[in-house]
């Protein structure tokens, strides 16, 4: 949905598209005023224009009308949670998506879903020990007033 603003406007110009009203202040278009409803309820409502507001009290989703649709404003949360902890969650308590953080090791956690079967799948790779070569070279060598550091075998 295109709005036609005129090219030269003058000062309290008005343009109206849908339920929305702007004027031309001198500068720039300012929006003059809305309709919008804002309702809250478990159903949406069944009588209403573009650009109201609809808050799903049962759920807590926003959504506003656009397009001749509901369209969810943001995102609210699907269930997923945040777990720390050193001991695996039950698998009975976790959905697809929920996030562990293994704290004895720094290891992070997702709960996936692959279509067979659900298990928690590492995200990236926790470290269990350091190897630094500073300069990719040799230890001990001097690389840009950097020594470089013995990380050992690799």
């Amino acid at each position: 949905m295109a709005i036609n603003f005129p090219a030269s406007p003058s000062t309290n110009d008005e343009v109206s598209q849908g339920n929305m009203t702007w004027f031309w202040n001198g500068t720039y278009w300012e929006l003059k005023s809305t309709t919008s409803k804002f309702t809250a309820s478990d159903d949406a409502p069944t009588s209403y224009t573009e650009g109201d507001f609809w808050y799903e009290s049962d759920t807590g989703k926003l959504f506003i009308r656009y397009d001749s649709t509901w369209a969810e404003v943001g995102h609210a949360s699907d269930g997923q949670s945040f777990q720390a902890g050193d001991a695996i969650p039950a698998a009975s308590a976790s959905t697809a998506g929920d996030i562990w953080f293994e704290s004895d090791s720094g290891g992070a956690f997702i709960y996936y879903n692959d279509g067979s079967s659900s298990q928690w799948v590492e995200l990236g790779h926790s470290v269990s020990g350091i190897n630094v070569n500073i300069d990719g070279g040799v230890s001990g060598t001097n690389y840009g007033g950097i020594t470089a550091l013995d990380g050992g075998a690799s």
